[in-house]
């Protein structure tokens, strides 16, 4: 049997892909393993919630309206140009919530005996740049949480689980979430 010395973890502060950390952590701490945990912006809106709770910790700050007319409501400013400057703001946003996503999940890891911890943040698709940061840090093992869509919602919304799982470099665990009985 290979040995388990390098797992990789994507997260992205959703339930699933913390239930997929908490399974990681506990095969990292079992092997002794390092973990990367991996959090790729760019390529989703971000949920009010995790918006939120990065607002509530401090890790972004709302403009405030003066600042949201400034920026965006000038009128001289093309429509072309009033797009830019959202994406540009909604990359800023985007890279402060996931610094605070890995930051969460390496303080959760360390909590979890895992003493060898290294965050990656990237940009691009999902799939791709988890499968890229597996052959770059040499993964052993994916661990990764999926939503558990089914039937007609599985066929409406790709799932990263699925193409990270058919391209992997290593041996990928998805832990599905716990159903109710």
């Amino acid at each position: 049997m290979q040995k388990v010395q390098t797992i990789l973890i994507p997260v992205d502060g959703s339930d699933h892909a913390d239930h997929g950390l908490e399974i990681g952590c506990a095969l990292a701490d079992h092997y002794a393993a390092a973990v990367v945990l991996v959090c790729v912006t760019g390529h989703h809106r971000i949920s009010e919630d995790l918006l939120n709770a990065a607002v509530a910790e401090g890790v972004v700050h709302p403009p405030s309206y003066r600042q949201f007319a400034e920026t965006f409501m000038e009128g001289d400013e093309t429509l072309a140009a009033q797009a830019q400057n959202q994406n540009r703001l909604a990359e800023r946003v985007g890279h402060a919530v996931a610094e605070f996503v890995v930051r969460q999940g390496q303080t959760y890891s360390q909590g979890q005996h895992v003493n060898r911890v290294t965050t990656v943040i990237c940009n691009g698709d999902p799939a791709d740049q988890i499968v890229r940061q597996a052959q770059q840090h040499k993964a052993d093992l994916i661990v990764m949480g999926t939503r558990g869509l089914e039937g007609l919602g599985a066929l409406l919304h790709a799932s990263v689980s699925d193409a990270v799982h058919k391209h992997a470099p290593c041996p990928c665990i998805v832990c599905h979430p716990a159903r109710e009985r």
